[in-house]
């Protein structure tokens, strides 16, 4: 396998840098392809605060289900000639399907509207130019932002659904948020099918160290600078704090020759969620 991965790193380079070069607005315009909605009933209700344990919570899904999606993503892509794009893929759609479960289960009744999203501020004040796959945590919120300005494209009966929420993603909204002219991309679920989504919702409930470390680190060095990231992600007071953090570690991933290029791919796009996801939840809720 790691062969297979090292096969197709030019290719991966290659794509991972024209992603990086199509960041884009939340587009509005919805491409009627095949998206199925549901019906919603309109109810009052009270907007609460997430709690500072609820956002954990929340972050945590985010950045678990990224991991778990990135790795499966990249073992199912390789059979496709595109590693490195699949762990883009399924980085993206199964951090994404973790994230709205999670949040749904905690506050999701409580909330009148999803307030609006700056997508430039976003990336001025949480992005890191130096990092080639930050466009994957800066998507991946897009998309999650998106989703849940429309409910219907992942509830069914008020309640989060994976078949709505994969059908919708998998066939239609991917697209629109990850534009990419690589003829190794065909369709995202030759590159995450929904097997793969439904695996990563029951990896999501595992602690982190267990996910962390089944999935595709190979060295223990780098098992425990991620421990050690998420530690420091779940104690800092405020954003900036671990912003900066994040920069610093991810320059030193970025500069280490002993990490296998695919590997070093899924740390930093997992590094770029969890930047993401702490302004995200900080500033949106």
């Amino acid at each position: 396998m790691k062969n297979l991965f090292l096969s197709t790193l030019t290719v991966v380079t290659i794509a991972a840098f024209v992603f990086v070069g199509c960041k884009k607005e939340i587009v509005k315009e919805e491409n009627t392809k095949s998206l199925v909605r549901t019906e919603q009933v309109n109810v009052h209700k009270k907007k609460v605060p997430l709690t500072k344990e609820e956002k954990e919570k929340v972050a945590i899904a985010d950045v678990e289900g990224a991991m778990k999606g990135a790795s499966t993503g990249a073992a199912v892509g390789a059979a496709f000639g595109g590693a490195g794009i699949g762990a883009i893929v399924g980085g993206i759609i199964g951090g994404v399907c973790s994230s709205l479960k999670a949040k749904h289960e905690i506050r999701e009744s409580n909330e009148t509207s999803v307030p609006p999203l700056s997508t430039s501020t976003m990336t001025s004040e949480a992005g890191n130019a130096q990092n080639p796959y930050d466009s994957v945590g800066m998507i991946h919120y897009q998309l999650l932002h998106y989703l849940r300005e429309n409910p219907s494209l992942y509830e069914l009966n008020s309640a989060f659904n994976v078949d709505v929420y994969y059908l919708n993603v998998s066939n239609n909204l991917f697209d629109q948020f990850y534009s990419i002219n690589n003829p190794l991309y065909s369709t995202c679920s030759n590159y995450f099918p929904y097997s793969c989504c439904v695996s990563t919702l029951e990896q999501s409930i595992l602690p982190f160290s267990n996910v962390c470390g089944s999935v595709f680190l190979p060295t223990s060095s780098v098992y425990e600078t991620l421990i050690d990231y998420n530690d420091f992600r779940k104690g800092c007071s405020t954003f900036e704090e671990f912003h900066q953090y994040s920069i610093d570690v991810e320059s030193q991933i970025l500069m280490n020759n002993n990490i296998a290029d695919i590997d070093k791919q899924v740390i930093l796009s997992f590094m770029s969620t969890a930047r993401y996801g702490s302004w995200y939840w900080d500033n949106m809720y």
